[in-house]
Order: C-alpha cells, then sequence, then structure tokens
C-alpha cells in the first residue's frame, strides 16, 4: 500500500490532514518544488498556507518560505475547488508590487497591515471546506503521488 493510500484510509480528518503533509513535505525536501507533481505541488501549497496562517497569520505566510509560492497557492486553492480561500490569499498577495510578491524570500518584505489581520479573521472562519477537499482532490489524483525517496 502507498503512503497516499495509508493517508486516504485515514477516517480521521486531521490523521490524513498530517499524512498528507508529513508525504509532500518529505518529497518537497528530497525533490525541491519544482520537480513535484502538480497534484503534489497543490497539497503542499494547501498545507504550507494552513501551518503558516494558522500559526502566525498572512504576515508569517508571507516571511516564511511558503510566501515564495504564494501565487502557486492560489492556484493549488483554485484546483481544489477552494474559492473563498483563494479569494482571501489573491487579495493578500495584491498589496505587493503588481500584486505579486517575490519568488525570492529575502526580496519580500511583507507588510499588510489591516488588511492582512482582516484576511487571517476571515481564513480562521474556515469558509471552505480545505480537508474535505483536500481529501476529494487526492481521491481522484492518488496516482500522482510518489512515495518520499
Amino acid at each position: 500500500m502507498s503512503a497516499v493510500d495509508d493517508a486516504l484510509a485515514k477516517v480521521d480528518d486531521t490523521a490524513f490532514a498530517i499524512d498528507m503533509s508529513n508525504l509532500v513535505f518529505a518529497r518537497h525536501e528530497a525533490v525541491g518544488f519544482m520537480a513535484l507533481t502538480e497534484a503534489e505541488q497543490t497539497v503542499y501549497c494547501l498545507d504550507a498556507l494552513e501551518r503558516e496562517v494558522n500559526n502566525g497569520g498572512f504576515d508569517q505566510f508571507f516571511f516564511n518560505s511558503s510566501g515564495d509560492t504564494a501565487m502557486e497557492t492560489v492556484t493549488a486553492l483554485e484546483r481544489l475547488g477552494a474559492n473563498q480561500t483563494a479569494g482571501l490569499v489573491r487579495r493578500a498577495v495584491g498589496v505587493f508590487p503588481g500584486g505579486r510578491p517575490s519568488a525570492d524570500r529575502d526580496a519580500r518584505e511583507p507588510d499588510g497591515g489591516e488588511l492582512w489581520s482582516q484576511l487571517t479573521d476571515a481564513f480562521y472562519e474556515y469558509r471552505d471546506n480545505l480537508t474535505a477537499l483536500e481529501r476529494a482532490y487526492v481521491q481522484a489524483h492518488r496516482g500522482e503521488f510518489r512515495d518520499a525517496p
């Protein structure tokens, strides 16, 4: 049984999400973001967003390496069908010049002020059921996930 099948077999949503996080972060560590499959990138972006925003808001998301893939995160959320959350991230990236944060963490100067605070509060409402959307996406794309090397 593959790691993705093991994750999907978990009935508990938190256990499922943790298993998927462990899988894609191990793959990312081994091969880098660009070598991940589209499905792996999607789950990686979702997990990075949730980790950072839940831990320190959009300020932390953009300050840390998760902000390197901010634009990919919008696309990932749209792939999942998490349109409310995608809209929040799209608004959050809008504070950067040209509406695009630098993919280089050292060149990015996050300061979304009150807007990011409001968007963080809206994120916490979880208007999209992100875990349910992730599970459905992973199920539909299960063949696109690789076990960590």
